[in-house]
Parts: C-alpha cells; sequence; structure tokens
C-alpha cells in the first residue's frame, strides 16, 4: 500500500486573461489579451478555448505522474506555438491588438525611428512590416494588411528606396498570391516606375535587364506588370512620374494630383466597394506634410501607342482571376518602358 500522507509541489497556471503565446525558432514569449485574440484570429480560437488542468499536483515517494487539479475561477495557460512567425512582427501585431487607435501613431514614429538608423535597422523593420501584411491577409485582418501596406508606402519614401529584384522574387516565388495579392500590385506599380524614370541610368544599381528576366521566370509579375502599364496608358499617366509611394490623402482626385500619385485606397482591401468614397480606416494622424510631393517643373511626354487594345481583365494577383498569357508582351509597353530582353535567365544574381 501507499503512505497515505504524501507532499504536494502545486505549480499554478497564469492568469486566465492572458494567453502565452511562443514565436518562432527564437522562442520569444509573448503575453496577450486572450479575449482579443481569439475575436481577431479565428485559427488560434479552438487552441485557446482547448481545455487543460489549471493547476498540477506532484505528490510524494510511489507516484510517477502528476495528477491534474481543477481549481475554482481558473483556467490553463498552455502556450501557443507560433514557430514559423517572426517575433518582430508578432511585436507589431500585438501593439495593434492592443492599442487599435494608436497603432498609425506607432507606426509613424517607428518610420521616423529607422529612416535615420544603420541600414541594417531599416531593413528589419521593412520585413517585419511586410511579414505583418501577410499575417494580416493570411486572418482577414483588412484594417491591419492596410495600415501595413500604408506604412510600407510611407518607408520606401521616406528612406528613398527602390523595390529590389530580391523582394519581387520573394512575392512572386516565394509566396502565394491570396497572402500577397496587395503588396504585388504596389511592388509591380513601383517597378514601372523605377524602369521608367531613367532607362539609361538605373537607380540604386538596379540593372532593368534583372526584372525582364523576372518577367520571364514569374509569369504572374509578368502579367501584372503589363495590365499595370497599360491602366496608366489608358489613363493618359506618365509612369515616370506616378510614384508608387505617393499616397494621396483621398480617393476623389483632381487631374494634377492624378499625375503625380495614387489614392489612398489604391492598394487597400476595400478598394473596389469604397471607389471614389472615404477610406474607412482613415485616419486624420497622418500628417502629409511630413512626405512632400515634388513636382518637376517639365515634363517631356511622349505617349506610345499600343499594339493592341486590352479589355478591363483582374490583376493575376486575385486567386479567382485565370492567369492571362500574352504573346510578344514586351512589344506593347510604351516605349520608355521597353529594355533588350537579357539571353538568359541564368544571367540573374539574386
Amino acid at each position: 500500500m501507499h503512505n497515505t500522507s504524501v507532499s504536494a509541489t502545486i505549480k499554478f497556471a497564469p492568469s486566465r486573461d492572458l494567453a502565452r503565446v511562443i514565436v518562432g525558432p527564437e522562442r520569444k514569449e509573448f503575453h496577450v489579451n486572450k479575449k482579443l485574440l481569439s475575436a481577431a484570429v479565428a485559427a488560434l480560437r479552438d487552441r485557446l478555448d482547448a481545455s487543460s488542468p489549471a493547476a498540477m499536483i506532484r505528490l510524494g515517494p510511489g507516484y510517477n505522474k502528476p495528477l491534474p487539479m481543477s481549481l475554482p475561477h481558473q483556467t490553463s495557460a498552455l502556450p501557443i506555438y507560433l514557430p514559423d512567425e517572426s517575433p518582430a512582427m508578432f511585436e507589431l501585431f500585438t501593439v495593434w491588438l492592443h492599442q487599435k487607435d494608436g497603432f498609425r501613431h506607432h507606426l509613424d514614429d517607428m518610420i521616423n525611428l529607422v529612416s535615420d538608423a544603420p541600414e541594417t535597422v531599416s531593413d528589419r523593420f521593412h520585413w517585419s512590416l511586410v511579414d505583418l501584411h501577410i499575417f494580416a491577409a493570411r486572418h482577414d485582418l483588412d484594417q491591419l494588411q492596410d495600415l501595413s501596406v500604408d506604412a510600407l508606402q510611407d518607408l520606401y519614401l521616406r528612406c528613398n528606396w527602390d523595390v529590389t529584384p530580391q523582394f519581387i522574387t520573394f512575392l512572386f516565388g516565394e509566396r502565394g498570391a491570396r497572402d500577397t495579392m496587395r503588396l504585388r500590385r504596389w511592388a509591380t506599380a513601383m517597378v514601372a516606375w523605377l524602369l521608367a524614370a531613367s532607362p539609361s541610368e538605373p537607380r540604386d544599381n538596379i540593372e532593368p535587364s534583372s526584372f525582364h528576366a523576372l518577367f520571364q521566370l514569374y509569369p504572374d509579375f509578368h502579367v501584372e506588370y503589363t495590365l499595370h502599364v497599360a491602366k496608366l496608358k489608358k489613363g493618359k499617366l506618365d509612369a515616370r512620374i506616378k510614384n508608387p509611394q505617393l499616397r494621396i490623402p483621398a480617393n476623389r482626385l483632381r487631374n494634377d494630383e492624378r499625375q503625380f500619385g495614387f489614392r489612398q485606397c489604391s492598394f487597400h482591401t476595400h478598394r473596389a466597394a469604397v471607389g471614389e468614397g472615404k477610406c474607412p480606416h482613415d485616419i486624420k494622424s497622418v500628417d502629409m506634410d511630413n512626405y512632400p510631393i515634388l513636382v518637376p517643373l517639365m515634363i517631356d511626354v511622349r505617349p506610345a501607342k499600343f499594339a493592341r487594345t486590352f479589355k478591363h481583365v483582374k490583376s493575376p494577383s486575385c486567386p479567382a482571376a485565370p492567369l492571362l498569357r500574352y504573346d510578344n508582351t514586351m512589344d506593347m509597353m510604351p516605349a520608355p518602358l521597353r529594355y533588350p530582353k537579357p539571353k538568359t535567365v541564368a544571367t540573374l544574381n539574386i
């Protein structure tokens, strides 16, 4: 028989209002409001509500296993593991989750800080915003998607960055269309602006031929680019001066405004529903004076004609849209955007 007098060591669970989330290979631990997390991320709801003992009793000699014990008004807090997510991204997510009204302010402050920091710091913040957008898209958090893509526009403008071939490879070659469709559209517009700016003098040591190699490698990118250029042409807009980093704080634009920037909701989740109306995520705290629009005094616009006309077609970044194929697509681009095709894709160094 076992001795009836036993000693016990009891380890109680953390607060029932907080969920423990372990993120990334670094296993960084976050404590998140359980109700807010459950309401925001449906995929984690079952794991948050899973029943488990509130405390474990380890008995004395003769008892090999600890026994569960339920205590009144107490729930367990078994951790949730997200090994494939970025701790830097999840930290931004927790700020948004707990302080949604002040999150735009928080992003503005972060952009101000990293724009004057070493490039490694700003680069890490850039990828945390990209990961945040993808995380929000995966869990249908529309407002968070829109805030993150706005912050990316502001970050690129403040740091005077161009989209790189590596970023295009990440979006079109390493991630699915559903989670990156709006980032793809914005990045494609950035590429069109970059290639149109100065064909003979590539910016930031980015060779135009590297993007044309990616056209061959990623058909979705090729089609997205062609449709974007066609849309600019139809609207009589010049890709050399229409800067995708400039977000005009309105959707109903005057003719002079639309020449140099994009509508407030151009890359938002609700773009089609809003039209020229007010953005549902509009926050007055965004001070556009921090991001001045520089307008050239003289613009030499020499429109080119397309070899054929385009009907309205959905973007290939939309999963529901069929992937369209074009013959001799490079010949249908305006002259300022046309470059010699690289001989082989293997010449691209990423």
